[in-house]
């Protein structure tokens, strides 16, 4: 949790620390290691960050379905052939504009390209299409 708290978004981390607070996120064991695998799928683990391939550990030894929140293209390419769901940053968004809790998609991508997020200009393209807003 330290590593997603950092004080520098404060309103990112309040919202955070309220995920955390209900419930519907939590903290796991990070020595957590891919078990069950065949040999094919563990070439994959090698492309990730010890973060993401814990976080696909976890998700995939749960013995109910969860969703993975995932960015990372070989993340998402390893969770699709594990049969995991995924969702990513932009999917977030997407959703959150959905149910009226962000009125705009634009200004939240604004900032997180700010903040250091790339999203290719095809991507943000059909995003801002998605959302109902001009390209």
């Amino acid at each position: 949790m330290q590593e997603v708290l950092t004080d520098r978004f404060t309103e990112s981390e309040e919202a955070i620390r309220c995920a955390f607070a209900q419930g519907w996120m939590q903290c796991v064991d990070a020595n957590l290691m891919p078990q069950g695998f065949t040999s094919e799928q563990m070439m994959g683990w090698k492309q990730l960050d010890p973060g993401e391939a814990h976080s696909i550990a976890y998700v995939a030894s749960l013995p109910q379905k969860a969703l993975i929140l995932m960015d990372e293209r070989a993340g998402k390419s390893l969770c699709d052939e594990l049969g995991l769901a995924t969702l990513g940053t932009v999917g977030i968004l997407l959703a959150a504009h959905r149910r009226g809790v962000i009125t705009q998609v634009r200004p939240e991508l604004e900032r997180l390209h700010q903040a250091g997020f790339w999203l290719a200009p095809t991507v943000m393209k059909r995003v801002l299409s998605l959302a109902g807003e001009q390209p």
